[in-house]
């Protein structure tokens, strides 16, 4: 079974890859920064908000037609990973 440390380093892996994809963009991705600031500073109070930042920016992305080889697949995984992120840490409440 995966904890949220490991869930949250998973989705730290795929936020730098996207962040490192989308340098190639004219864009500036405030939401993704900010989620991998949450995660490398492991700041667990803000993990249930991680989701709902990452979709934001990711409508941008959409919105702007942003076409670079690999991100969707890195997009998807890092969802996925925010949304398990998500439940154990609404469980512990």
């Amino acid at each position: 079974m995966r904890t949220v440390d490991d869930i949250a380093d998973q989705l730290l892996l795929e936020i730098e890859i996207i962040s490192n994809l989308l340098k190639q963009s004219p864009y500036t991705w405030s939401e993704i920064e900010g989620v991998h600031n949450i995660l490398k500073n492991k700041n667990k109070t803000h993990y249930p908000k991680i989701k709902r930042k990452l979709f934001m920016d990711y409508r941008m992305i959409a919105d702007h037609q942003i076409n670079i080889q690999n991100l969707n697949e890195h997009l998807d995984n890092s969802y996925t990973f925010a949304a398990l992120l998500e439940t154990p840490i609404n469980q512990e409440k």
